[in-house]
């Protein structure tokens, strides 16, 4: 009964821990990962110039904006294994904790500690944050749109529009990652 009281007074500090947890154990099994087709078109299409991205992109079946937070993640923190792993693992870290938020927003601190460990090992979700592709930033965007969609509906005023605009904003970004 005091470990539950604990975390429920601590529930960003378990929120933080699942997110920093998450990103350990996705990049744990990044590291045994080789770059299967797809990825190698998403390191190919993020290494050509922005003409040449958006060029190609045009015939792709996917939008360019994971294509180009890539290309600008990779010219950051580099081209290795890792960089290039790592822009998903934080995308898949942060769906995480707006998840967890929206959970304790919707629900409660208790319901948002409880789903951690299975959001943490969600096989889903651990998945598509170890590959390079953009199923993961559109989780984040997915789950993101969520929250400020709710917040939208318990707001009011100038709050309110500005959770409007957050959510036209990420549902836009959405539309622009995955078809």
């Amino acid at each position: 009964a005091s470990t539950a009281r604990f975390l429920m007074r601590h529930v960003y500090g378990v929120i933080a821990f699942s997110m920093l947890a998450f990103f350990a154990i996705t990049m744990l099994i990044a590291r045994s990962q080789s770059v299967w087709f797809d990825e190698a078109y998403s390191l190919h299409l993020a290494r050509e110039s922005l003409g040449q991205l958006m060029h190609f992109t045009v015939v792709d079946v996917h939008p360019p904006l994971y294509y180009l937070a890539l290309k600008g993640w990779m010219g950051i923190f580099g081209q290795s294994d890792f960089a290039f792993r790592s822009l998903s693992a934080v995308c898949g870290a942060l769906s995480i904790g707006v998840a967890l938020l929206l959970a304790k927003k919707m629900f409660s601190a208790r319901m948002a500690v409880a789903a951690a460990p299975f959001m943490i090992l969600s096989p889903y979700l651990l998945r598509h944050a170890f590959e390079v592709r953009m199923y993961a930033l559109a989780s984040l965007i997915g789950i993101a749109a969520t929250y400020a969609l709710v917040s939208a509906m318990r707001a009011t005023g100038k709050t309110q529009i500005w959770w409007w605009v957050a959510y036209a904003v990420l549902v836009a970004a959405g539309v622009y990652t995955l078809y």
